[in-house]
């Protein structure tokens, strides 16, 4: 289904979804962001360090 854009910011909006199409950058590698993601679900620094050392949680 397409949907027609009309009336103010119309423009706006079809230049901001060309650019954001061609914006291209890879994906993060795996486990990039396991610490950071594990911190915000309120795991220890130890808790983490056992995670990394048994294989359990990767870290790049």
């Amino acid at each position: 289904m397409r949907v027609r854009l009309s009336g103010q910011g119309a423009d706006k909006a079809s230049s901001d979804r060309d650019a954001q199409s061609r914006v291209r950058r890879p994906p993060p590698m795996l486990g990039a962001h396991s610490r950071e993601v594990l911190e915000q679900f309120g795991f220890g620094a130890d808790q983490i360090e056992s995670l990394l050392g048994t294989g359990a949680v990767i870290q790049s």
